[in-house]
């Protein structure tokens, strides 16, 4: 089922907690990599992120939302030639709480890896703050996109149907202290293609722990993707130009206080 978003333009809002606020960006990147602006306050925590090829469909080489020290942010959607427009839109929830610990890694995987990570402890929970993906030589056709906390690690999902292309992944994230932390939950399915929309208690509240979305038959080339926290509802959109290809879907989330 294809959701249309008649405004997906993300603007900067303020929460009740004086320690908390968001920060988004979005418009049309001429392809590769683009820098914006970025630099509000506090650890950007993972709410929203939807990039889209405005023309055709495409190969896939890179994939970025990631938050830079510089006050920036690193945004891509781009094949081997880093030359076709996509439109971007990216949100993070910004807290300024004691407490939380941040951290990032990097990782060389094929098709899937675990990348070994401790909790700090009881009582914390993970989060995503940024994430860039990019195949280490060519651009391919795309099966799994993700990451996924597990219970001795942490998951990364870039791949074809072959499992066989050596990537490299950033991820930047963080661990929040549970009372932070309302309630956790994960939204799992299987949608017949384009995108879906699921009903979430307080979304608007909500950021993005993890995600895993992968095409259930064959892999395509890539039109849109994206994990979107609305007001009621959390949107997941993956797909190619045709709009008929069934994918799955996880999404981690956290709802904050």
């Amino acid at each position: 089922m294809k959701i249309l978003i008649w405004s997906i333009s993300l603007t900067v809002s303020l929460f009740v907690a004086a320690n908390a606020s968001a920060e988004a960006v979005s418009g049309f990147s001429g392809g590769g990599y683009t820098y914006a602006p970025y630099s509000s306050p506090g650890v950007a925590l993972l709410d929203s992120f939807y990039f889209q090829y405005t023309g055709d469909d495409h190969h896939i080489t890179s994939l970025a939302a990631l938050p830079q020290s510089n006050g920036q942010i690193m945004l891509a959607l781009a094949d081997k030639n880093n030359d076709d427009d996509y439109f971007y839109s990216v949100e993070h929830k910004r807290r300024s709480d004691s407490g939380i610990i941040t951290g990032s890694f990097v990782d060389f995987c094929s098709g899937s890896c675990l990348y070994p990570l401790a909790s700090p402890g009881a009582g914390y929970v993970f989060a995503l703050r940024g994430f860039r993906f990019y195949f280490r030589s060519d651009d391919h056709h795309i099966d799994q996109i993700g990451i996924v906390r597990e219970s001795n690690g942490v998951r990364t999902y870039f791949n074809d149907k072959n499992d066989d292309d050596a990537y490299v992944v950033y991820v930047d994230y963080a661990w929040l202290p549970s009372w932070m932390v309302e309630r956790t939950g994960q939204l799992t399915g299987t949608d017949d293609g384009g995108g879906v929309q699921r009903a979430v208690t307080s979304a608007d509240r909500a950021i993005i722990s993890g995600f895993r979305v992968d095409f259930v038959s064959d892999d395509h080339h890539l039109q849109d993707v994206g994990v979107l926290t609305r007001t009621s509802d959390v949107q997941v959109y993956y797909e190619d130009h045709n709009s008929d290809d069934d994918f799955s879907y996880l999404v981690d989330y956290a709802v904050l206080w």
